[in-house]
């Protein structure tokens, strides 16, 4: 089996790239008697870090480590593998005469500080408080997303600019830092909030506040950022402050003119682009919150006539849930059980050729219970993937669970493995010679582990072109997607074309059902196009073989939301079509030869700078449980 790897390039503390320092080590929750490097990660339950800088480098995944640093005199950085892939729990203890610590690229769940020194922490998450046993610690927080405040005895923190809140409570004035957004957070406002951070850009989406002598915190009233603004201005004066003059940044002058009041402008610290708040960045020359992303909202609705968005009409699983906003997993579904779900979105017209640089996906899915959006299953868990005694295999790893709610074991090569996360000795390596294993108690049951590396992916089909056909009017063919378009303005938002009862937009797009489908009328000068088959095989193909040769095809691609990075075909960036691995399949970030041919691992190196591009995009999220925790 092709072993996933690490990714080509991790920076620390100050943009030097330390993925290939002598005192770099590797470390996956799923490795098992590891040395630490690329090939081979550790996993154990005290990791030690020395060096000058020392480097730990996580893989996606849940991390629970005690850290020890061992004489030390450099840096100590700990760098994950996304904001949304790692997350680390556990203690933090220093030894020796450390500069500091450095923290990114990840989620901090509940860690405990035993050091001395300064902690910086940089493109974190941050869900629960933090800490520190020491007294007088000072942490430095910059670029990160906060779902806690850090724990005010025997602590600093400075929070430097470009942080981004959500959901907590706060006085506005007692964070220090500019450029931050407050989302769904409960805050205090003060005379000397606003005579002392008047200067200080900030943008506040869906917050309540309590203001001046009032005595609850309630929202702001109005759906503009004007209304919203005059509201905060009038309970101001009315609760006794007194607003600071006016504010001209850059010829704009408002009241209180460095802050903004928005709503549904923010989803978990990520601003999208075309928001008044984006707006009201633009003149300014100024970039909010903890991600410089301003990128196209693909939105989640109820409603089947919204473009380029997730919808109850579009292909998913009955067990999951739509609303306005909202992707949630049925409350009927067991996530102790295996499960394996989807949903697709619309046909994304992306305005011309474009080129893919991230997809944020972000969500509150409990993935610390094995609930994840991710394509590439890490356990082959699923019903019937259960590894029976005499087919271990040389080289792979293995992980004990047990078919009920208690504890069991097996033995395998003369030593025990238990099913308990607490006993942290659920996983085996296979040896060569050695194929059987025995069960020692209760109901084992043993599974292979397919992604060491726990990358959690999502799947994209992009292509430049599409089938040239102006359809308006007749049959529409069964299990095909159709896009509306308008003769000569594709920013027109009048004109329709209704089908089966439903007025779709310029730019909305919806699958023809199995039974077929046929144009009902068009308002207005506008055209359907067809785009693809829901279930592309160019093999298969009856309509479009022939438009598809030599092309792009619309085929599922894994890939990593926030590196959607891919290979060309014969290695050349204007290629016709990505390249094909070993299995077929189109190679993007999230297939496991990516990594292995721009590192090099065969000896000829690939290019690293090619980003996936297209005209017409289409995404599917893959929502699975029970994943390695």
């Amino acid at each position: 089996m092709l072993r996933y790897n690490f990714k080509d390039k991790y920076t620390d503390i100050f943009g030097v790239d330390v993925s290939n320092n002598s005192a770099t080590k590797y470390y996956s929750p799923l490795a098992i008697a590891g040395d630490g490097t690329r090939r081979n990660p550790a996993n154990p339950a005290s990791p030690t870090i020395s060096g000058n800088p020392g480097v730990m480098i996580l893989s996606q995944g849940i991390h629970r480590y005690n850290i020890i640093e061992t004489g030390a005199s450099g840096y100590m950085e700990i760098i994950g593998s996304g904001i949304n892939g790692t997350t680390l729990i556990g203690t933090v203890t220093q030894n020796g005469s450390v500069l500091g610590w450095y923290f990114k690229d990840m989620t901090l769940d509940n860690l405990i500080f035993n050091s001395a020194v300064g902690i910086t922490i940089e493109k974190c998450k941050i869900i629960t408080i933090l800490s520190n046993t020491t007294s007088n610690k000072a942490f430095t927080v910059r670029s990160s997303l906060s779902y806690a405040l850090f724990p005010i005895n025997n602590t600093t923190v400075t929070y430097q600019n470009n942080n981004s809140f959500a959901g907590i409570s706060s006085t506005i004035g007692s964070m220090a830092g500019n450029l931050h957004t407050w989302e769904k957070c409960n805050l205090i406002i003060t005379q000397a909030s606003l005579d002392s951070y008047k200067n200080n850009y900030y943008a506040f989406d869906n917050c309540n506040f309590r203001i001046g002598t009032e005595t609850g915190y309630t929202p702001l009233t109005g759906t503009t950022a004007e209304d919203l603004r005059t509201d905060f201005v009038n309970r101001c004066t009315a609760a006794g402050l007194i607003v600071p003059p006016d504010i001209t940044d850059y010829g704009i002058t408002l009241p209180l003119g460095r802050w903004i009041f928005t709503k549904n402008q923010i989803f978990e610290g990520i601003t999208w682009a075309g928001s008044e708040i984006n707006l009201f960045e633009i003149p300014r020359f100024i970039l909010f919150g903890y991600s410089a992303a301003r990128g196209t909202k693909i939105p989640i609705t109820a409603s089947n006539n919204i473009p380029a968005s997730f919808a109850p009409a579009n292909p998913h699983s009955p067990e999951l849930d739509i609303a306005d906003d909202s992707l949630s997993v049925d409350e009927t579904v067991d996530i102790t059980q295996r499960q394996n779900f989807f949903i697709d979105s619309k046909i994304i017209w992306l305005g011309g050729k474009k080129k893919l640089t991230n997809i944020d996906i972000p969500n509150d899915l409990p993935s610390r219970f094995g609930v994840l959006i991710d394509s590439i299953p890490n356990l082959l868990c699923d019903a019937g993937q259960a590894v029976a005694s005499g087919s271990i295999e040389a080289g792979e790893i293995y992980m004990v669970r047990s078919s009920d709610t208690n504890s069991a074991s097996v033995t395998y090569n003369g030593t025990a493995y238990n099913s308990a996360l607490s006993a942290r000795n659920n996983i085996f390596k296979g040896v060569a010679g050695v194929t059987a294993f025995t069960v020692a108690s209760g109901n084992p049951v043993v599974y292979k582990v397919n992604d060491i590396l726990n990358y959690q992916s999502i799947q994209v089909r992009i292509v430049s072109k599409i089938p040239e056909d102006i359809i308006t009017s007749g049959n529409l063919a069964a299990n095909y997607w159709y896009i509306v378009e308008h003769d000569t303005d594709q920013g027109n938002t009048t004109d329709y074309v209704t089908v089966g009862g439903v007025n779709y937009y310029v730019g909305d797009s919806f699958l023809v059902p199995a039974g077929g489908a046929a144009v009902g009328s068009v308002t207005g000068t506008v055209h359907l196009r067809r785009v693809w088959n829901q279930d592309f095989d160019i093999a298969a193909e009856a309509i479009d073989a022939d438009f598809w040769q030599n092309k792009q095809k619309p085929e599922w691609c894994d890939t990593l939301p926030e590196d959607p990075r891919c290979l060309m075909k014969d290695n050349h960036a204007l290629a016709h079509e990505m390249a094909r691995g070993a299995d077929g399949r189109y190679i993007t970030s999230g297939h496991p030869e990516y990594y292995n041919l721009i590192l090099a691992e065969s000896g000829i190196l690939c290019p690293d700078n090619i980003y996936m591009s297209g005209a017409y995009m289409q995404v599917r999220l893959p929502v699975t449980t029970v994943n390695p925790m």
